[in-house]
């Protein structure tokens, strides 16, 4: 007898946790597109992805997009230090780090009071947050195409661009 309720408790954990990784899975590929595996992999490094609703998945999405943000300046200033050590910064590429290091300033900030706005429910405040935040990486990229020199955050920028677009569109599903 004790037995059957192992079984039926098993029964029961692997059919909720099925139903979950469904749930991560369907929003993934409503929201994701062709990076259907960049959304899953992302928001599945996170144990409590398992079972979140949209407005969890977005919170996910979007303190993911702060650690990464927060990674992006300290290799901005990893950069900048290296550069000054080396004394082989030309004022284009001080001028390209230290936009850089501002947009990912202000993006913090950004995804920090959209965060706040996905918990307080507010979707339409926390979607100008995101969409503002969306904003740095490209800045930081356009930063070193008018310095005329190549970017030294192409990977980082990219990376950053995929996952605060990923935020923004997990976000967007609260309100349907």
């Amino acid at each position: 007898m004790k037995g059957a309720y192992i079984f039926i408790y098993f029964l029961t954990i692997s059919q909720t946790l099925s139903l979950a990784l469904a749930t991560l899975e369907d929003t993934c590929k409503k929201v994701a597109g062709s990076d259907f595996k960049f959304c899953v992999t992302s928001l599945q490094a996170i144990p409590s992805s398992q079972a979140a609703d949209a407005k969890g998945l977005a919170l996910i999405a979007t303190n993911l997009t702060i650690a990464n943000y927060t990674h992006n300046l300290a290799k901005v200033r990893e950069l900048m230090s290296s550069a000054q050590e080396r004394l082989i910064s030309s004022p284009q590429v001080e001028v390209a780090l230290n936009s850089c290091l501002a947009s990912y300033a202000v993006g913090v900030s950004d995804l920090m009071s959209a965060n706040a706005k996905i918990e307080a429910v507010d979707i339409d405040g926390a979607l100008v947050n995101l969409s503002e935040a969306w904003k740095r990486p490209i800045e930081c990229e356009d930063a070193f195409k008018k310095s005329g020199m190549g970017s030294l955050l192409v990977k980082e920028d990219g990376f950053a661009s995929r996952l605060v677009t990923l935020a923004l569109k997990i976000t967007v599903l609260i309100i349907s």
